[in-house]
């Protein structure tokens, strides 16, 4: 590789490291700052008086480590229940004969390429018409 073409390789490389990055540091930098400091305008990028009351707020506000163990547990539960239902049905359509196996890959490829994002209004109506909107085993 020549030198020029190497330097654009990794001037590519910076941008899509910090690109990356920018935003998880913008978040930090914005935890750190008081609500004075964030409302005011033109914005400033590193707080002038940096407080960690901000997360003492956040933990003991709400219960948050509760949020987060139970976003764990279903993570947890749910990522184990795919991979064991997708093996299952990857073994069948790759060693059984199925009649359309094609259409079910090609199905199932579809939707796999569904934005997961667009359920989210459906699924919460769904959840609030059953009830199960703010009970205690959402939280």
């Amino acid at each position: 590789m020549s030198f020029s073409r190497r330097t654009v390789v990794w001037v590519a490389a910076l941008i899509v490291v910090v690109n990356g990055f920018f935003p998880a540091v913008w978040i930090l930098l914005t935890s750190l700052k008081t609500e004075t400091e964030l409302l005011q305008v033109p914005i400033t990028y590193l707080p002038a008086h940096p407080t960690l009351d901000n997360y003492v707020t956040a933990f003991t506000a709400q219960p948050i480590l509760r949020f987060m163990f139970n976003s764990f547990v279903v993570a947890s539960l749910s990522t184990i229940l795919c991979v064991f239902v997708s093996a299952l049905a990857a073994y069948a359509l790759t060693r059984l004969r199925i009649p359309k196996r094609n259409l079910i890959m090609s199905l199932l490829l579809a939707v796999a390429m569904f934005p997961l994002i667009s359920l989210m209004v459906p699924l919460f109506k769904l959840m609030r018409e059953l009830g199960a909107v703010n009970t205690r085993t959402s939280r």
